[in-house]
């Protein structure tokens, strides 16, 4: 029970924002709600026993965490990397909260500006049929500015071969959604039957 331990351990009375001391070790109202904000609280919970219960989780915690130093874990070379890659992470996320929070919200007009200008990602999004040739990329890319006067895939493939690359024909799905509006726009102004290139990522 938390008062058993709390006599056991205290040799003095929690003042103020102190909820517990536990082998002079202090629990702050602060750290019991930050506990309380991680759990997710139904209706119909008894709010007053909940606390009691995290307090006491707390009060064990500290109890085990003293234990652990006392055998010298606070010490050792895990728990010091340990501890820093946690306060790294934290740091992380908290500093990702704090450029959330000052990032203005766009209005609605600015919503359906982009919308309208990047109609691939929204009302105009498909899914295409592609005839597609797979290649890796050469060591030296620059091999394949040969094929730019290859306006077609029959092409593409014959110069593929002269250049000695190898590649697989065959059919391929893309999804406008994914892929960058701008490259879309370039896709779409190209004449019919005009090969291009997307990364095996896109």
């Amino acid at each position: 029970m938390i008062a058993a331990l709390l006599l056991a351990g205290c040799h003095k009375e929690p003042k103020g924002q102190i909820v517990a001391i536990v082998n002079g070790d202090e629990i702050s109202m602060q750290e019991l709600n930050a506990e309380l904000q991680g759990v997710r609280i139904p209706d119909n919970v008894d709010r007053k026993a909940l606390r009691k219960d995290i307090l006491q989780r707390l009060v064990d915690r500290k109890l085990i965490v003293q234990k652990a130093k006392e055998q010298g874990l606070d010490k050792t070379p895990d728990y010091i990397s340990q501890t820093r890659r946690l306060e790294e992470n934290v740091l992380v996320t908290m500093l990702g909260q704090k450029i959330a929070q000052t990032v203005p919200m766009p209005d609605d007009r600015d919503i359906n500006q982009y919308m309208s200008e990047n109609p691939s990602l929204f009302g105009q999004r498909q899914r295409l049929l592609l005839d597609q040739l797979q290649f890796d990329s050469p060591k030296d890319v620059k091999r394949l500015l040969a094929l730019r006067d290859a306006h077609t895939l029959d092409a593409v493939a014959a110069g593929l071969q002269q250049l000695g690359i190898t590649f697989t024909r065959g059919k391929g799905v893309i999804d406008t959604g994914r892929l960058d509006p701008q490259l879309m726009k370039k896709i779409n102004e190209l004449p019919a039957g005009e090969p291009f290139v997307l990364p095996s990522n896109g």
